[in-house]
């Protein structure tokens, strides 16, 4: 089963808006890119930093998923990187 299988070609993103899946190959080297690159920014792998790179590498990841290949990725601006964190960090957090 994949993912459009699941989703039938919808999907919602952090911020609960509602957004076709038009191709999720790539998502996951973009995950890992994301990881990567916040960890190698970091220069720490920690328990805190894993967390938080697992984090950035998810919300790079959603970015894919929103159009065909590299197309949003080549129009993503650093604000919406930082808008959809915020966002990933609101719809993670635990009460308790």
């Amino acid at each position: 089963m994949t993912a459009v299988d699941v989703l039938g070609r919808v999907g919602e993103r952090a911020d609960g808006t509602v957004c076709s899946v038009d191709a999720v190959t790539g998502a996951g080297d973009t995950f890992a890119g994301g990881f990567m690159g916040y960890l190698a920014q970091q220069d720490a792998t920690d328990p805190t930093s894993l967390r938080r790179a697992m984090v950035r590498g998810a919300a790079m990841a959603s970015f894919t998923v929103e159009d065909f290949s590299l197309e949003r990725l080549k129009r993503l601006e650093r604000r919406e990187i930082e808008e959809r964190l915020l966002a990933f960090a609101e719809m993670v957090r635990l009460e308790g």
